[in-house]
């Protein structure tokens, strides 16, 4: 695993609770801001696993990777909306990342508005890293090529309803990419029983082990192409889960739920100091 903790810039973390306007302001700490920290930088190595190179790639930007955690609730977005998921920008040459630590603690989980936000805004950090905007980077020639291709096929299967995608991917390709990606990890059995080619195209560049512990990489993890192949591995992991992998075998679509009811059990990783 490459590590985030100790290489080049790494990522810093700044810590901001909304003001009486709900303005964001910078404050030293907060409550949740530390256990943000850890789960954030925890996801993101979960999720990156099988690319080292990514992982490299992130910690070595020029000026870091700042992560702004929004603590608390009553923030006003540009709308003047008091609800705020994540969002990422460039701040002249720096790169930054802002996410609420409500979302961070939350995790992946079926039946919510946003899937997993920290996965959709991590997907924006590397999309910024690579041209044209909506793809990820290393991508071959041919392999962007393809993905134009799956993209456009997928739109129109969400403008007929035929797509697990949230509608949000019809805003743009940026916002495409983010929503697959993020499906990807959260709702894997869904995208790949609705859109096999898609899935397999994500499943390729992230590389991941699909033979890796069922349980604690549920929602990390794309779930093998059949629920029953899941429910197996689920159902090595001792007699105690037989019933969760039974649930598994029958329910089917709704394996994102109980993938959501048992993960995050991934390694710990010590917090970044702050820059």
């Amino acid at each position: 695993m490459f590590d985030l903790t100790d290489t080049c810039n790494g990522f810093f973390f700044r810590c901001y609770v909304p003001d009486g306007a709900g303005l964001p302001i910078e404050v030293d700490d907060a409550p949740g801001f530390a256990e943000a920290e850890e789960a954030f930088i925890a996801r993101v190595q979960e999720v990156l696993r099988g690319r080292p190179d990514l992982l490299e790639l992130l910690s070595c930007l020029e000026n870091g990777l700042e992560v702004r955690l929004h603590c608390g609730s009553g923030f006003v977005d540009e709308e003047n909306e008091t609800y705020f998921f994540g969002s990422v920008q460039s701040d002249g040459e720096q790169l930054v990342l802002e996410i609420s630590t409500e979302e961070v603690l939350l995790g992946a989980r079926a039946g919510h508005e946003a899937l997993d936000v920290v996965v959709h805004e991590l997907t924006h950090v590397l999309d910024h890293m690579q041209e044209p905007t909506g793809m990820l980077p290393f991508m071959e020639r041919e392999e962007q090529r393809e993905f134009v291709r799956l993209r456009a096929r997928e739109l129109e299967k969400l403008a007929d309803g035929a797509s697990c995608l949230d509608p949000y991917a019809l805003t743009n390709d940026m916002e495409f990419l983010a929503v697959a990606v993020e499906t990807f990890f959260a709702r894997p059995y869904e995208l790949a029983t609705t859109s096999p080619k898609l899935f397999q195209s994500i499943d390729r560049y992230f590389q991941v082990d699909p033979q890796e512990d069922a349980i604690t990489m549920a929602a990390v993890r794309p779930v093998a192409s059949a629920a029953t192949q899941a429910a197996s591995a689920v159902t090595q992991m001792g007699p105690a889960l037989t019933e969760t992998a039974s649930a598994v075998t029958q329910v089917g679509p709704a394996l994102t739920e109980t993938a959501s009811a048992i993960t995050l059990v991934g390694p710990i990783v010590a917090p970044i100091p702050e820059k």
